[in-house]
């Protein structure tokens, strides 16, 4: 555990130990939170100054918007690890090993209303677990994880670009559409045309940001069914 009072040069002394770490594996959570332009610079000297690797991890969309955007300015090439929803019968056998592992008593009941009302997103069952093995009982753990969720995907909305937030919107509500059906209602929300590239990009960055999939040619769905629900629902 390293702790550092800078008080002058920041950049300048975290340049100095970088260089001076070795063969080292720095993990840097919540990534997306990083606002500082200093960023890609620092990642330059790591690579060309010293043996430090880094690991990223935090949200696949501000993570895709820092990281993955621009590789080739970060110097090295970029390794991704992906942790996709889960199939109908893993969230279920995730949540039994984890409870057991937390010695919590999880019925199978239990599991399926969990499972049925957030589907099988990593992040949402495994808030769930860790609310659950924190002394809160089913419903508690239920209400706070809608809480949380909530506020999460108003973050994650956030950091889309306008085509983008709208599309989704768009797609939410359609639920599974082509193309054309899409374009149509993302128009009809906000209020005027959007070109056919500009959309098609759009479309195209959040399947990249694995919040929309193309499940047949030129047919799509969203990924994540509670994040949908919500923005049916609330308008989040």
């Amino acid at each position: 555990m390293l702790q550092l009072d800078i008080e002058r040069r920041p950049t300048a002394t975290i340049e100095r130990l970088i260089k001076e770490l070795g063969d080292v594996v720095i993990g840097i959570d919540e990534v997306q939170n990083i606002i500082s332009p200093k960023l890609s610079a620092l990642l330059s000297v790591a690579y060309n100054k010293s043996r430090v690797k880094f690991v990223f991890s935090g949200s696949l969309i501000g993570t895709t918007r820092l990281i993955m955007r621009s590789p080739e300015s970060l110097g090295r090439p970029l390794i991704r690890f992906e942790l996709k929803p889960f199939t109908r019968e893993q969230p279920m056998e995730f949540l039994r090993v984890g409870s057991r592992e937390c010695g919590i008593g999880i019925s199978d009941t239990e599991i399926e209303d969990v499972v049925g009302e957030f589907d099988g997103i990593v992040g949402w069952l495994t808030y769930y677990g860790s609310l659950r093995s924190s002394g809160k009982n089913r419903l508690e753990a239920m209400n706070a994880l809608r809480d949380i969720a909530r506020e999460v995907i108003k973050d994650e909305l956030s950091r889309l670009g306008k085509y983008e937030l709208v599309i989704y919107r768009a797609l939410a509500t359609l639920g599974r559409a082509r193309w054309v059906e899409i374009k149509r209602l993302a128009e009809s929300l906000i209020g005027h045309s959007i070109d056919d590239k500009t959309f098609t990009m759009s479309l195209k960055t959040l399947v990249n940001m694995y919040m929309v999939r193309e499940i047949e040619r030129g047919i799509y769905e969203v990924i994540d069914e509670y994040m949908a629900r919500l923005v049916r629902e609330y308008g989040i």
